[in-house]
């Protein structure tokens, strides 16, 4: 069975990344693959966009607007086609991954790298719980961002789409991060940050009082990232 990087490193061609963000995982990709002929990251946020434009000096590598949903490429035209940590910001992820697929070519490789909510420690739980709160108050905002899911919920969904050769990796660090004064500060200070948006609005007491909870917890149980899975898997010639 090959390993993820040995199987990026066979891609040569066109690469997109959904629902690409700030332009990391398009990185991380670029820096894997064998070769490639252009790269694509699209995303539904003009902030992100630009922010992800301003890490590439490549003309080979562009962002565009749009939406997971409606992916605006014709059938058949990339060789890797990939989510990284977005499943879950999707209004219609099974959906989405339909169009990934349907924009993939035959043979080409779908990746699904996604953290999950079960089966986790204390102190993994302590990410999940959080990142489920950062998710509540972004959708107050109108911001796409859901609950992660059940690992066998993540397979299932890559599963219908019927691909060839599908390999899954499960990633774990079950390593606490209190003593990382870099991660916790960042940690504290975007906690500090979504608290900060509910503030003072009575309707949203409930959630404010969660988050305060939430910080308290990161200082008694600790946190460490939460488990994940990367699945990979070949368009077939025909479905």
């Amino acid at each position: 069975m090959d390993s993820l990087e040995d199987r990026l490193a066979q891609i040569d061609g066109r690469i997109l990344d959904v629902a690409a963000g700030r332009g990391a995982s398009l990185k991380y990709l670029v820096d894997k693959v064998g070769e490639f002929e252009q790269a694509v990251g699209v995303d539904f946020s003009e902030q992100n966009l630009n922010q992800a434009k301003n890490q590439f000096d490549d003309n080979r590598i562009i962002f565009l607007k749009m939406r997971a949903e409606e992916l605006d490429f014709d059938d058949n035209q990339f060789d890797l086609v990939a989510i990284v940590n977005s499943l879950h910001h999707l209004d219609n992820p099974q959906k989405s991954l339909e169009e990934m697929h349907r924009v993939l070519k035959p043979g080409g490789l779908l990746l699904v790298s996604e953290m999950y909510n079960d089966n986790q420690s204390e102190r993994q739980r302590s990410h999940v719980l959080l990142h489920h709160w950062w998710a509540d108050v972004d959708r107050i905002s109108g911001i796409p961002h859901y609950h992660t899911f059940p690992r066998q919920r993540i397979i299932d969904m890559i599963r219908n789409l019927n691909l060839a050769e599908i390999q899954i990796m499960e990633y774990e660090e079950d390593k606490d991060l209190s003593g990382d004064k870099e991660t916790m500060s960042f940690l504290i200070d975007a906690t500090d940050n979504y608290l900060s948006r509910i503030m003072g609005k009575p309707e949203h007491r409930s959630l404010y009082q969660t988050g305060l909870e939430l910080k308290e917890r990161l200082a008694t149980t600790g946190i460490s990232w939460a488990k994940g899975i990367a699945i990979w898997g070949e368009k077939t010639l025909t479905r």
